[in-house]
């Protein structure tokens, strides 16, 4: 994350994960993206979490 922001200026770090991967929802929200709803990827119809970071 801290080199996301200050050494690459990313205003926007989005993470995404599996509904049942507690562990790395744990750690998208540790790293401070909130969950922000679902997604599903090209040719693939598993939904995904959205997890979202924005700079203030």
């Amino acid at each position: 994350m801290k080199a996301g922001i200050n050494i690459f200026g990313l205003k926007i770090i989005k993470g995404i994960t599996t509904k049942t991967n507690i562990p790395s929802q744990n750690l998208l929200k540790k790293l401070g993206l909130e969950l922000k709803g679902e997604i599903t990827l090209p040719d693939d119809p598993e939904e995904l979490l959205l997890f979202e970071w924005k700079k203030d």
